[in-house]
């Protein structure tokens, strides 16, 4: 297997922000590579854009803005082989 992927449990950790100590949720990820398949370098840049979307989905992936529905065009039907006569 190239890479595997280990979840663990959600637990609060004291972090530092802003150089004061804070409770946060802190979900534990260890991602396994063979370098066989796959480069340091990029699972470097890999790590990095999977951290970026951590720190902020929405800025990453914005949700697209909706689209106009297609118009549709009823094809002729045909009836024993034959097209109906066009309008």
């Amino acid at each position: 297997m190239p890479f595997g992927i280990l979840i663990g449990a959600v637990t609060d950790k004291v972090l530092a922000e802003k150089g004061q100590p804070v409770v946060r949720p802190v979900l534990p990820l260890t991602i396994g590579l063979d370098h066989r398949f796959v480069d340091g370098y990029q699972a470097a840049t890999m790590a990095h854009v999977f951290r970026q979307y951590l720190d902020d989905p929405a800025a990453f992936d914005p949700v697209p803005a909706p689209t106009q529905p297609r118009k549709t065009r009823q094809s002729p039907v045909r009836r024993n082989g034959k097209r109906p006569a066009m309008a």
